[in-house]
């Protein structure tokens, strides 16, 4: 898995060089693997999706909301430590 990571994230843009914003499928098997050095939820959360995470939470507070919720609740009651880790830390 590790080798398949490192070559999927070595991807450039052919305009820029720059990496490509590799981004693994939730549904997949990738907690443990390391990205560009760093552990990938360091990755995720600093670097593949820095910006998106806070208009993520700014978004799912509004949904919970508009249900007569809290995100709090929400929280408690539908989260797990790696969505934690990912989005609230």
């Amino acid at each position: 898995m590790q080798q398949v990571t490192d070559r999927w994230t070595s991807y450039r843009s052919p305009e820029n060089g720059e990496f490509l914003n590799a981004r693994p499928h939730w549904a997949k098997e990738w907690q443990g693997l390391v990205v560009r050095g760093k552990p990938i939820e360091s990755y995720l959360r600093k670097s593949a999706y820095k910006d998106e995470r806070k208009e993520f939470v700014k978004v799912l507070e509004g949904v919970v909301k508009k249900r007569g919720v809290s995100l709090e609740e929400t929280r408690k009651r539908f989260g797990n430590p790696l969505l934690e880790r990912l989005f609230f830390q």
